[in-house]
């Protein structure tokens, strides 16, 4: 799990998995504690809990020191990328974003709780860990 720089990089979704799990809070604070880089790649509508104040609020509260936190609404061209059959376009899609962003951004891990994120991130190449809803 080391990024291009040669130093962990792991990822989490903000929503079902750090919005209201506070042992997934205590699972970032202690990897970031280790040396690890810890960032979150969340799918986000105009009204996401990311995007607003009290979001922002309860990150920083927190006081774990993010590297990235990364909120987006597109997740880019659809050219070249075969959607499984049995899997919802929608989520697929949103995985594939994510894939993009964490190839971005370094980091080669993430946790979700989307299981259709989770399989695209597989499918990716890279490691996907869900968190059951």
């Amino acid at each position: 799990m080391k990024d291009k720089y040669g130093s962990e990089h792991i990822a989490f979704d903000w929503g079902g998995v750090l919005s209201d799990r506070p042992l997934m809070w205590f699972l970032a604070d202690n990897l970031s504690f280790c040396g690890i880089k810890v960032s979150i790649i969340s799918w986000c509508g105009p009204n996401d809990a990311v995007r607003s104040q009290e979001g922002k609020d309860r990150l920083a509260e927190s006081g774990i020191p993010w590297s990235n936190i990364i909120g987006f609404d597109q997740y880019g061209s659809e050219d070249g990328i075969i959607v499984p059959a049995d899997a919802p376009r929608f989520d697929y899609m949103v995985g594939i974003g994510k894939v993009r962003k964490m190839r971005e951004i370094g980091a080669t891990a993430i946790f979700d709780d989307n299981p259709w994120v989770v399989r695209a991130v597989q499918d990716s190449g890279l490691q996907a860990l869900q968190v059951i809803r």
